[in-house]
């Protein structure tokens, strides 16, 4: 994925009634002016984007939570700028708007939130995984492998950390997820993280990457 821009948002806030004015700037954008606002509503905690090419509204949604920074970004790596709401929490929540060239807009997809610290696969095109916490302490977690399909974030598998467990009965679970319901695949012993570089994201990131065609 290629990123084109980052801007910050946690540094201008100006107070109307009860909305904030979080950000309302004009950038560019490989040539292209975009002008960017967001505004929050301090008592509903929900907030209103807004993005602008030349004079035209190109997005407006508004998200039941606030936004922390945006990303423009080739997503799925098409040529077009796409663009990335975030929130930053325990974790970073993510929200992807996709242009769109027939409606010369941005579409939301539905469903992306869900999918955590997104990353391409280097050996399968159009195939993402995400990875998120799920309790003690970072020892239990799970990664997400998904696809962009007719406009929504659609989970083809799961691979679930089990590290609450104590430490003899821990293991890795890979689950596929069908029409009906889910299938586990395999199981591995919990310390196959330790034969990865960088541990356990070493290991998520190889087990997608050389198993992708067992979910094609």
């Amino acid at each position: 994925m290629r990123q084109f821009l980052v801007f910050f948002l946690l540094g201008l806030s100006i107070n109307l009634f009860s909305q904030d004015i979080r950000e309302n700037t004009t950038i560019d954008v490989n040539g292209d002016k975009f002008t960017f606002m967001v505004l929050a509503d301090t008592v509903d905690h929900m907030c209103v984007l807004s993005i602008k090419r030349e004079d035209k509204l190109i997005l407006k949604d508004t998200l039941e939570d606030f936004h922390d920074y945006g990303e423009f970004v080739d997503f799925d790596g098409d040529g077009y700028v796409d663009f990335i709401s975030n929130r930053i929490s325990q974790i970073t929540w993510a929200w992807l708007y996709k242009y769109d060239t027939v409606s010369d807009s941005y579409l939301k997809i539905k469903g992306f939130e869900q999918f955590n610290d997104p990353q391409a696969l280097d050996s399968a095109t159009g195939y993402y995984y995400s990875y998120r916490k799920n309790g003690c302490a970072d020892a239990a977690w799970f990664s997400d492998l998904f696809v962009l399909r007719a406009n929504q974030a659609v989970r083809i598998a799961r691979i679930n950390g089990k590290g609450c467990l104590p430490e003899e009965e821990a293991y890795i679970e890979i689950k596929v997820y069908l029409t009906d319901g889910t299938k586990i695949l395999e199981t591995l012993p919990l310390e196959s993280i330790h034969s990865h570089e960088n541990g356990k994201w070493g290991f998520i990131k190889d087990y997608w990457n050389e198993n992708i065609e067992k979910f094609k």
